[in-house]
Order: structure tokens, then sequence, then C-alpha cells
């Protein structure tokens, strides 16, 4: 986590439950069958510049991984998007 806040270079950060209480937190890329049951999320920094309490809200996105893609897309613009539109 340090080295995606601060760390120019690193741009993403990928999140995956590998456990009750336990997280596997890696820049590497993360394969299918290790979020597919638990599910992860990959953090993208937009900007080279460190991360702040300033900056973090307007440089720092999140995607939610699923191994299911077009259930995940279905889901995100059926609960998500639709009822805005």
């Amino acid at each position: 986590m340090e080295t995606l806040l601060n760390d120019g270079a690193c741009e993403h950060l990928f999140i995956v439950k590998t456990g009750a209480e336990s997280l596997l937190l890696t820049p590497e890329p993360v394969a299918p069958e290790k979020f597919a049951k638990k599910g992860g999320v990959v953090a993208i920094k937009l900007t080279q510049e460190p991360l702040t309490l300033e900056n973090v809200h307007n440089d720092l996105i999140f995607f939610e991984l699923s191994n299911n893609v077009l259930q995940h897309c279905y889901t995100m613009f059926h609960d998500v998007f639709g009822p805005v539109i």
C-alpha cells in the first residue's frame, strides 16, 4: 500500500481476499481463479504524484474484480446505473 501511495512508478494495486482475515496486496496481476469466489478490487492511481489527503479523492479509483465479466457488467448497469438513468 505504501508503494501505491508514495511511488510515482506504481500505478495500480490488486487487493484480493485470501482468508477470513487476510488480504493479498500486490502490483502484479492476479489470476482469475484467485478471486473467483471471494472477489477482489484493483486500485488505480491516475497520476504519478504521491497520493495525499488533498488529491486522493480525484487521483485514485477502484474497480471490482469478478471472474464472471458479463454477469458483473449486467449487475452494475441494472443495479447501479439503471436506477439513475
